[in-house]
């Protein structure tokens, strides 16, 4: 517990004065003084959502096609150790 709050101090305090010094834009802080928060209408976040949507509905397609290779590979009984590397996926 004593180097948890060790490191914390430390964390905290060395952040801090990178960020102050350098500047950083960090959530809450805009990078220069005039910049303004940018308010979103109920249209801009109308069709923010649609595109949520059509993501959620790209990602449902591929977990059907996930659903239809383990199928092909004979169920998930059938499977029993899956490992990979940088170009192959290996499947037991």
């Amino acid at each position: 517990i004593i180097i948890g709050l060790c490191f914390t101090a430390i964390y905290f305090f060395v952040f801090r004065f990178l960020i102050l010094k350098f500047n950083i834009a960090t959530p809450g802080r805009e990078k220069e003084e005039g910049q303004e928060t940018k308010l979103y209408s109920k249209k801009e976040y109308r069709e923010r959502k649609q595109a949520s949507k059509e993501t959620a509905a790209a990602d449902e397609t591929q977990r059907d096609t996930a659903a239809l290779y383990i199928e092909a590979l004979g169920g998930k009984d059938n499977i029993t150790e899956v490992t990979n590397c940088a170009t192959r996926l290996r499947v037991t």
